[in-house]
């Protein structure tokens, strides 16, 4: 397997000032490297699940002032896009890089994926110190 690691020029990119200065550096710094994540971790989970896993690296085009504070990739099964259904994200903020499973408000199964998590809580909370859990 090749390896895939962030140096800190790639967390770098996150302290450049202002929106199209920093896209310009996350879309030279990180984009490549989240590229290269989605392909592999795509194929990775579709021998794991045997479904097909698309990525979809995090674009950003609806900004217009803020810069990212962090970027990404989504693995989901819908070749459309993640948001509407669980999905595994690997990212980088400033600081850390998050590997995270979640399910967004546009999820058509919120109710039964929010339950599934709620009764893998006990499991949650024994997770080794250096772990966090988001509930954002």
């Amino acid at each position: 397997m090749t390896k895939y690691t962030f140096k800190p020029k790639n967390f770098k990119a996150f302290t450049v000032d202002g929106l199209d200065a920093r896209m310009e550096a996350l879309n030279e710094r990180v984009r490549p490297q989240l590229n290269h994540l989605g392909d592999y971790f795509a194929q990775y989970l579709e021998t794991a699940t045997g479904e097909i896993f698309y990525p979809h690296v995090a674009k950003h085009a609806r900004r217009s002032v803020n810069p990212p504070k962090d970027t990404w990739v989504a693995f989901a099964t819908n070749n459309r896009g993640y948001k509407m259904q669980p999905h595994f994200q690997i990212g980088l903020f400033e600081n850390q890089l998050f590997v995270m499973y979640g399910v967004m408000h546009e999820a058509k199964d919120k109710a039964q994926q929010v339950q599934a998590f709620v009764d893998q809580f006990d499991a949650l909370r024994n997770l080794p110190s250096d772990y966090s859990v988001s509930l954002d």
